[in-house]
């Protein structure tokens, strides 16, 4: 038995080993206890269905479009990703996300957040981090949102990942199956200035906008652009933030039928 310094301890989704700054895995057994009337403590317990899930925050990277789009379903029909998933010398296997963030703020390197079901865990090697060229918290574009003065952005995408066991003739306790529910995308905006679109949320017709996009710029020499689309995004909350020493901040929420990614 040793200690594990956590500096040491690399991640990867896939084939990407990602610069990650922190992360989740717990690993669950459920404790399964029976009680009958006539005794306050159980008259038996034992040991249940188990769960396996994890998540890992990272700075978002030029050469990572494949990690983001494990978020998105895809094929026929359509289905999430299935993927692997190691945080040091521990390695999740059939592994689908159920949830995506990614936040930029002005000056900060632009970060992410995915979190996953899994079916197992084994052991693995842990990845050996390089260097990775960032994208970072000062260069941004938007179209479709009108004029923007973003001070921070957070993009969240969550789908309803539920871990399936069944009876067996061997006392497997892991589930057999991940489910996929419903698929939401939300986009929350800070903004220095007030938003020009939509003029008025409380308007009797708020129609949604066909189309919007941010797009942030890497570190690279040449630098790559990642792009997040979004398809048909409706504002759904506005609010102002006022602290007497700074400015009146300006809260913008969407929610989207549907995102995208791309990296060029």
């Amino acid at each position: 038995m040793a200690f594990i310094p956590g500096i040491t301890t690399a991640g990867r989704l896939g084939g990407t080993v990602l610069g990650i700054t922190g992360v989740r895995f717990p690993v669950n057994s459920e404790a399964v206890f029976a009680r009958a009337s006539g005794s306050h403590t159980p008259i038996g317990m034992w040991a249940g269905k188990v769960t396996m899930n994890g998540g890992m925050d990272w700075l978002l990277s030029d050469d990572e479009l494949v990690v983001l789009n494990y978020i998105i379903p895809a094929g026929t029909p359509r289905a999430l990703p299935v993927f692997t998933a190691t945080i040091g010398t521990y390695q999740f296997t059939g592994c689908k996300a159920k949830s995506l963030k990614i936040d930029g703020t002005v000056g900060e390197t632009i970060k992410a957040s995915l979190d996953f079901e899994a079916m197992a865990l084994a052991p693995d090697t842990n990845p050996i981090l390089g260097n990775k060229n960032v994208f970072d918290g000062i260069n941004l574009t938007s179209s479709g949102l009108g004029a923007l003065s973003v001070v921070s952005f957070s993009v969240g995408v969550d789908v309803g990942v539920s871990p399936i066991h069944t009876m067996n003739a061997t006392g497997a306790r892991v589930p057999v199956f991940l489910a996929e529910g419903d698929f939401a995308v939300k986009l929350n905006l800070k903004l220095a200035m007030a938003e020009t679109i939509p003029a008025n949320i409380s308007a009797a017709v708020l129609a949604p906008i066909a189309s919007a996009t941010l797009a942030v710029r890497s570190t690279a020499a040449i630098a790559r652009v990642l792009t997040i689309t979004f398809t048909n995004i409706l504002p759904s909350a506005i609010n102002r933030d006022l602290s007497p020493k700074e400015l009146l901040y300006h809260g913008l929420d969407y929610e989207a039928q549907n995102i995208s990614f791309t990296i060029a």
